[in-house]
């Protein structure tokens, strides 16, 4: 699991952008997990840079600056998430772990527009 995520940050690695494209998923799924690989995601961190927002601060859960890392890597929604995931990878899932990724970016912009924050259930 550990390096499908890092995998992520390989924007040089043809052979994961390759296998990406062939893979049978919707386009959006595959452009927005292309956008992580380049950074070219509107994070906050990144709307802040473009003097679009203020506040950096992650919409989730409030520990750490939104960047692309945050979000996928580091934020604590996510974290959990990942470590149900991995305990059920098989190859045919393979799908549903880039299909997470497009959802994890999904769920934080529904969040950020309704300012309604989903919490964590234990």
């Amino acid at each position: 699991m550990k390096f499908l995520v890092l995998m992520l940050y390989k924007p040089t690695t043809r052979i994961v952008t390759k296998k990406l494209w062939l893979l049978n998923l919707p386009t959006k799924i595959k452009v927005t997990v292309w956008r992580i690989s380049w950074n070219y995601l509107p994070t906050r961190v990144n709307m802040q840079h473009r003097k679009l927002v203020s506040n950096t601060s992650c919409p989730r859960c409030g520990e750490s600056n939104e960047t692309t890392d945050h979000i996928f890597r580091e934020c604590p929604v996510t974290m959990e998430w990942i470590t149900w995931i991995s305990d059920q990878f098989t190859t045919c899932q393979n799908k549903l772990f880039w299909c997470g990724l497009w959802a994890i970016w999904g769920e934080r912009n529904k969040e950020c527009m309704s300012r309604n924050i989903v919490q964590v259930k234990k």
